[in-house]
């Protein structure tokens, strides 16, 4: 058991009576393996095991014959690039040699462990050309990702293993947001934002082109099972709030949105999905992700570039914890510090834990520099570390990056959903510098053993043991139909949450409170004359020539531009003359207006004096 000092004591009295552990954990805030110099590149498909942290590496990509450019890497820390059933990976490859490292293609992995084939490449994806589309896998479907292009929202299936010329894939259209939002160009995470766990909410910001860049509008949410937005966060509230916003991404649960950002009132800040309720984070949002911590709550963690180490924030409170200091003496001493980068939280089936990865230029021989081009996992608890600065937290450290020397090489640890796997992304030449178009780049897998969260974490719970549950948001528990259900304890952990009622899609004026908001959705036409009663009913219907605009009844017995034809001033002054009067000038059923009888023999008389 690799483990110093304080946690020596506490691992040795805890671990040592259990069973034989999987791996010899590497558990220490010190740093027990020196970067140094990296061994050789590991043979592309068969695993390694790394002799100082006894975890099994397998290098996933062979970037140099696979990418134009030699560059094949996840594209962020905060989704994963595994599909739900860990049988396939999608990742980035640059195959421009002008474009690095921007310029992309969209690249299928097979990562099927039961599979003789795993660990090989599959297909570049036909996607339409070298954008960044944002790809982000289903929740539910293996074959199935979902991505965005200019202002639309596609579902991509793969089908076959064809090469991209010949492929059988299916594309569809979800949604084009145009003409919800005129005047804009895009919809966009900005590369490192995420959907709900189930793809079943979103949220986007919106473009448009200006003054030689992207700059981001609104921003709004959406949910795809009605197909319907849920809330706008409008341009001035984005501007005020959040800065230049970094990111927005939905958490896994769905329940909240975050918007990343360093700067405006509130810096970063949580919303629920109608933008009405936020909560003001005012905190770092640089390399950071949202998660489960080990009470259960939805937090925003990561490395704290302006405070003093790792911390995380509660979603629904704003409260700060610091987790970990950083282990050299000065706040602002960068010298040989690294810069943390946070990723998948595994919420879905290990919550409690954040996985970091750490790249840096500089000299990585101190031993309090432990976290220098280091891959691994933080559990999120506040253990009494700011009152008490000796209690840690546990830290596992799983791997190196060997990746060194500026930002384009930055590992982007993260993981797969099932929390059986890190991902990371390595030049594997520790050379301090500047990067190159030369520099090769590949994804490896940190395979975990299966038993890593019960080892680390304990037992969540004795056998039979049973418990209240609920997974909708807390406000609407015991609200309307939304009921908590039972948990039962097996294999010492939480099994399904059995019997709980969730929010559902409103069913009008039936006397259920489907959607847990405290009423049931009743006709409402209070101020209107037409239009949807909210129900799916009518307030009523316009008469021929009539429009139903904002609920009101409108003549378009109008120009296009809205005004009365022939210098008329209303619908009713037929003669032009400044007053109203109805002869001759009247709306047909058609809703065109009928021209005055006085003016149809004006132009007849004009088209005869022209032959």
């Amino acid at each position: 058991m690799k483990t110093t000092g304080f946690l020596a004591v506490l691992w040795a009295a805890w671990l040592l009576p259990q069973v034989a552990l999987p791996i010899d954990y590497v558990l220490s805030t010190e740093q027990v393996c020196p970067p140094g110099s990296p061994p050789q590149k590991p043979e592309r498909g068969v695993p390694w095991i790394h002799p100082c942290f006894d975890t099994t590496i397998v290098r996933l990509t062979d970037a140099a014959s696979e990418s134009v450019n030699g560059k094949v890497s996840l594209m962020y820390t905060k989704f994963s690039p595994e599909n739900v059933d860990g049988t396939r990976a999608l990742l980035r490859g640059v195959h421009a040699t002008g474009g690095y490292p921007y310029s992309s293609k969209w690249m299928l992995y097979n990562v099927d462990l039961s599979d003789p084939g795993c660990y090989r490449f599959i297909k570049q994806i036909a996607l339409h050309d070298d954008e960044n589309y944002e790809p982000r896998w289903s929740g539910s479907e293996p074959d199935v990702f979902y991505y965005t292009m200019n202002m639309e929202l596609h579902r991509y299936r793969i089908v076959d293993d064809l090469p991209t010329g010949e492929t059988q894939d299916i594309d569809t259209l979800v949604r084009d947001f145009s003409s919800d939002f005129p005047d804009r160009e895009k919809i966009f995470l900005d590369d490192e934002g995420d959907c709900s766990a189930d793809n079943r909410y979103w949220a986007w910001f919106t473009a448009k082109w200006e003054n030689g860049q992207t700059e981001k509008k609104e921003a709004f949410s959406y949910d795809v099972q009605t197909d319907t937005i849920l809330g706008v966060l409008g341009e001035a509230d984005l501007d005020e709030r959040h800065g230049a916003a970094n990111w927005i991404s939905m958490t896994d649960s769905g329940t909240r949105i975050v918007i990343g950002s360093d700067y405006g009132t509130w810096n970063s800040g949580a919303y629920d999905l109608d933008f009405i309720n936020g909560t003001p984070l005012l905190t770092w949002s640089n390399h950071t992700d949202t998660g489960v911590d080990a009470e259960g709550n939805e937090v925003l963690f990561g490395y704290d570039v302006a405070g003093d180490g790792w911390g995380m924030v509660n979603l629904g409170t704003g409260e700060k914890t610091r987790i970990l200091r950083r282990p050299w003496p000065e706040p602002n001493d960068w010298a040989g510090a690294s810069y943390g980068h946070s990723a998948g939280t595994l919420s879905a089936a290990k919550p409690g834990w954040g996985v970091f990865s750490a790249y840096s230029g500089n000299d990585c021989s101190a031993a309090d520099k432990f976290d220098c081009t280091l891959v691994f996992l933080i559990e999120l608890k506040d253990v009494g570390h700011q009152e008490e600065p000796s209690k840690l937290p546990v830290v596992w450290q799983i791997a190196h990056s060997y990746s060194a020397g500026c930002y384009a090489a930055e590992p982007r640890a993260t993981t797969n959903r099932a929390g059986t796997r890190v991902y990371f992304s390595s030049k594997w030449d520790y050379q301090a510098g500047t990067c190159t178009e030369d520099d090769v780049y590949d994804t490896y897998i940190v395979e975990l053993p299966e038993t890593w969260h019960e080892d680390l974490t304990g037992p969540q719970c004795a056998d039979g043991e049973v418990r209240s549950c609920y997974d909708g948001p807390a406000d609407t528990e015991g609200v309307g139909a939304c009921r908590a259900g039972t948990q039962t304890c097996e294999g010492e952990s939480w099994g399904a949450c059995d019997g709980q009622v969730l929010p559902e899609n409103e069913v009008c004026d039936d006397g259920v409170d489907q959607d847990c908001d405290g009423a049931d959705l009743l006709p409402d036409c209070t101020g209107r004359d037409c239009g949807d009663d909210g129900c799916g009913g009518s307030c009523g219907s316009c008469a021929p020539g009539e429009d139903c605009v904002d609920g009101q009844c409108i003549s378009v017995c109008t120009d296009d531009d809205g005004v009365c034809p022939d210098g008329c001033t209303s619908e009713t002054d037929s003669d032009c003359a400044g007053t109203p009067s109805d002869e001759g000038c009247s709306c047909g059923a058609s809703g065109v207006r009928d021209a005055p009888l006085g003016a149809l023999l004006i132009l007849l008389l004009g088209l005869g004096r022209r032959r």
